[in-house]
């Protein structure tokens, strides 16, 4: 059965080196997530993040973090660990300027950013539609007190950061193009098995693996 989503996530397109190994998500680490979290995630990210994966971004420009990250050194870049922060930080700079109410701003959950201090950011507790799920997604600029929102499912989003950046490139065949470009950071390079590795296995199971090479 086709979901509303489809339409969008059809036109995405991976670009990535050949020989790299992306993250994939699993359904087991969306449901962590959302222990985590404490709501459930929209439907339509999470069919993204099993099709495509997180941490990347669509056209070099507009992230989206992972839920966990699988290094140290990372980890403070999240879904879950930049969702706390800013409710901890960010969301008190403009105190009562705020466009929003602070109590409304403290149950955002923050997905992804533009790479120019704007963040973008679901409101779980306004959903959009509840079957399937769906929040309202906002763009909130860490230096201005008003929150704009951007589209009311995460298919919707995808689509406004599509048409955003052909608004903005002055790259003709990346204005034009009939895909949606994704780029999931690379975990490592795929590397060649060595000669050695190769025969082991081969030779494994009483030569049954060579024989089904074969």
């Amino acid at each position: 059965m086709a979901n509303s989503w489809d339409t969008v996530f059809d036109r995405v397109r991976i670009s990535r080196p050949p020989g790299d190994v992306w993250p994939g998500v699993s359904e087991g680490e969306l449901d962590a997530a959302e222990a985590e979290l404490g709501v459930p995630l929209p439907a339509g990210y999470r069919a993204f993040a099993m099709r495509f994966g997180l941490d990347g971004e669509f056209w070099g420009l507009y992230r989206l973090p992972a839920l966990f990250h699988r290094t140290k050194e990372l980890q403070p870049y999240t879904v879950i660990n930049w969702t706390r922060w800013m409710r901890d930080n960010i969301v008190d700079e403009f105190g009562t300027g705020m466009s929003l109410p602070q109590d409304r701003l403290r149950r955002f959950i923050f997905f992804g950013d533009d790479c120019g201090g704007g963040n973008f950011a679901w409101d779980p507790g306004e959903p959009t539609s509840t079957d399937p799920l769906e929040y309202p997604v906002y763009w909130y600029p860490r230096s201005d007190p008003r929150v704009y929102q951007l589209a009311g499912t995460f298919a919707e989003f995808v689509a406004w950061v599509d048409a955003d950046w052909r608004r903005v490139t002055d790259d003709e065949e990346e204005r034009t193009a009939a895909d949606i470009r994704w780029s999931p950071n690379h975990i490592r390079e795929r590397k060649k098995p060595l000669k050695r590795d190769v025969k082991l296995w081969l030779a494994s199971n009483n030569g049954t693996a060579r024989d089904i090479a074969l």
